[in-house]
């Protein structure tokens, strides 16, 4: 174990709780009686904060759906199936500072990582720079496995560099975790551009409303005020209303298609479900689905290196969204509805001015791109995951409150989102590897969840695993994924529902398993089930 500082004992007073961050974990200090508790600070059901919730005896309530969680265990109660357990840690007080144990997650590293990035440095065009290792996701051997390039590099090579794609590629978590905390010296402005934009490809884009950083792609103080913003409008508390409304959507699909005894569920299931939801949300109609879907496909393919004609087709895409959803904002300008385009409309901070069309658009971008990928993905990953492990799927049968700890393994396991990007402002030396200034780096989200130093048994899928929401599918610190409490309930109802619908269901034999050629996205092309009518 490790001590780590988190607070000074004046900080947290009697029968108080005080968020603290404790090596890249959020935690929930508390006091009562003078003796000190820890436990996780984010509800294992919503992703809800739990410092927003009120102290109920020693217990803390839930902002979002009201179960509570004892500040000194850490249990959930009353029981429920859709809340588990909290991790609890032991808080020690020195010298009126307050410290907590963590495992020592360097106490697993083989020895010899560190001598091997230095041998190998001399290789690639920086000095303390490694190469050696042939990435490319988008080649098909690791469009369809990445995991084992992953598991390699973390052996050998944790932070190498890419020469075909002038990227770092950074695959241990606790290296990730260090560098999500730095935004000042790990930039996210333009973090999604792998390549630049082809004159021909920006004469497209000139058609449209020009782009802004907004949240994904700004740093503070900008991504402050940005996140506020949307916070306001797009909150937990919208989620948890939604859920009857997501449950009606996934019966529906359902019933389009149950009584034929199989189907695709990547196309009749896991794409539509939370493409209704977000439509619904946005306050669109969802016949329009279909063209949310290219133009959310088109757009995030644009983030990857792609053939100058697909990349003109995916910006013609991207300016057809614009003028649809600025004709769509302007209408609520002079009709407001109960909808999130309203709200952002109305979205306001000290006074300032509101958000701009540019700005609004770039904003309706990331959370459609999120809204489809990420969902997507999950629960046709996570199906396939409990379809290969029988043991698994039984546990999930026989006690329902283990659904959303599956949707946080497979969240876990197969990332939907393998890595993002970032830009280093200035020289600076993570993991004994010197990264020059401007370079670019990939933090491999995928590989850091699969990492021996921070998870038992990685590359077992376990809904047992009292840990696994402690993954980086989501991202972390400031820019943790402001749609996690989204798609976390959309995987939960709709695993619940599919559980609940489809008796015997089970894998066509005979299929492979192609998944989407991406960059930093994976997600399923196809998955056929059958089950019993």
């Amino acid at each position: 174990m490790v001590k780590i500082k988190v607070a000074s004992i004046n900080e947290l007073r009697e029968g108080h709780m005080l968020r603290v961050d404790a090596d890249g974990r959020p935690l929930l200090l508390s006091c009562f009686d003078g003796h000190f508790h820890a436990i996780e600070a984010i509800c294992s059901h919503a992703g809800g904060r739990l410092e927003d919730g009120e102290i109920e005896n020693r217990c803390v309530v839930c902002p979002i759906h009201g179960a509570t969680f004892s500040l000194a265990t850490g249990k959930v109660s009353p029981e429920t199936n859709w809340a588990s357990d909290l991790e609890t840690f032991v808080v020690e007080a020195i010298g009126g500072e307050l410290f907590v144990n963590l495992p020592d997650v360097s106490a697993n590293e083989e020895p010899g990582r560190q001598e091997v990035a230095a041998v190998s440095a001399a290789r690639c065009p920086w000095p303390g720079a490694v190469a050696g290792l042939d990435f490319n996701p988008m080649t098909p051997e690791q469009r369809e496995c990445p995991f084992d390039i992953y598991a390699r590099a973390r052996r050998e090579m944790p932070i190498f560099y890419s020469e075909r794609f002038d990227l770092w590629l950074v695959t241990r978590y606790h290296d990730i975790v260090t560098i999500l905390k730095d935004p000042a010296r790990f930039s996210s402005a333009q973090s999604l551009a792998v390549e630049a934009t082809p004159p021909e490809v920006q004469a497209v884009l000139d058609t449209g409303f020009s782009a802004t950083p907004t949240m994904v792609t700004a740093d503070p103080p900008i991504h402050t005020r940005f996140r506020e913003l949307v916070g306001k409008a797009f909150t937990s508390r919208r989620v948890v209303q939604l859920e009857l409304r997501m449950r009606e959507i996934a019966h529906q699909l359902i019933d389009g298609f149950f009584h034929d005894g199989r189907a695709d569920l990547v196309r009749r299931f896991a794409y539509p479900f939370p493409m209704e939801i977000i439509a619904e949300i946005l306050g669109v109609p969802a016949e329009h689905m279909k063209q949310f879907k290219r133009w959310s496909d088109d757009m995030s393919a644009r983030f990857g290196p792609l053939p100058l004609e697909r990349q003109l087709e995916c910006a013609r895409s991207e300016v057809e969204f614009q003028h649809y959803f600025a004709d769509r904002l302007e209408e609520r300008r002079r009709s407001p509805r109960n909808d999130l385009l309203t709200d952002l409309l109305d979205a306001r901070i000290k006074g300032e001015a509101p958000l701009n069309m540019a700005e609004l658009l770039s904003i309706l971008k990331q959370l459609l791109i999120g809204g489809n990928e990420t969902s997507t993905n999950l629960i046709s990953s996570m199906v396939l995951l409990l379809m290969k492990n029988s043991a698994q799927l039984a546990a999930v049968m026989d006690d329902r409150r283990l659904v959303q700890n599956a949707v946080e393994e497979a969240l876990r396991l197969d990332s939907p989102v393998q890595g993002l990007f970032r830009t280093a402002t200035q020289e600076v030396e993570i993991g004994g590897v010197k990264i020059p200034p401007g370079a670019h780096l990939e933090l491999l989200y995928a590989s850091g969840n699969r990492d021996d130093a921070r998870f038992h048994n990685p590359n077992a899928f376990d809904v047992n695993r009292k840990d696994s929401s402690n993954h980086m599918a989501f991202g972390f610190g400031i820019h943790f994924c402001i749609g996690a409490p989204l798609a976390r309930a959309e995987g939960r109802i709709a695993l619940e529902v599919l559980l609940d619908r489809l008796p015997g269901m089970r894998l066509v034999p005979g299929q492979d398993f192609e998944h989407h050629s991406h960059f930093f996205l994976r997600g399923l092309k196809h998955l056929d089930l059958q089950w019993d009518v």
